[in-house]
């Protein structure tokens, strides 16, 4: 007869959970644990910025969309996404720079924040940035406008890149008030 089959259950599994300790590998330090904060890089008026992601529904192209009469410049219009209308908004043109909306790179970031679903027009989109949380440095903003939705600010490579909450343009009375 074998040794297993004399061994009790209790024992047989004892005899596992050993083997298993011994085969395992070890834990990852605490401090190697990823301290990263993630975000979508864009262009607007010749600086880098990065929305947090949480704040971004969705990344498009310049969609097609319909004008709207008695509103301000910076409002292009209203487009129709997937059954859902969104306002179009140059973000460039509203923070007093070069409109946004005539560039081939040009891009729309959607944000959906409760009831309101609206998109702003970009230079450029620069993908998903990641920095590490070490690398936080204190905003520097050439642009007056924008520094009410400017977070804070990571450096990387010799560049800053200023984190632009959507969300407070969102909540932002000249956002919110688009009739002329």
């Amino acid at each position: 007869m074998s040794e297993q089959q004399t061994l009790n259950p209790f024992e047989l599994l004892s005899r596992l959970s050993e083997a298993g300790e011994r085969h395992a590998l070890p834990l990852p330090d605490e401090h190697t644990l990823d301290e990263s904060w993630r975000g979508i890089g864009f262009r607007l008026g010749g600086q880098r910025y990065v929305a947090p992601m949480m704040e971004v529904d969705e990344v498009l192209t310049m969609p097609t969309y319909t004008k709207v009469p008695g509103v301000k410049r910076w409002l292009n219009g209203i487009a129709n996404i997937r059954g859902r209308l969104l306002a179009v908004v140059d973000l460039g043109a509203m923070l007093g720079l070069q409109p946004c909306a005539g560039s081939a790179k040009a891009r729309l970031l959607s944000i959906k924040k409760g009831d309101l679903y609206s998109g702003v027009i970009v230079d450029e989109v620069l993908g998903l940035q990641t920095f590490a949380s070490q690398d936080e440095v204190m905003p520097e903003v050439d642009i007056a406008e924008a520094n009410a939705f400017i977070v804070t600010a990571f450096e990387r490579d010799g560049e800053s890149w200023s984190v632009f909450s959507l969300h407070a343009l969102a909540d932002s009375s000249d956002f919110l008030n688009v009739t002329a």
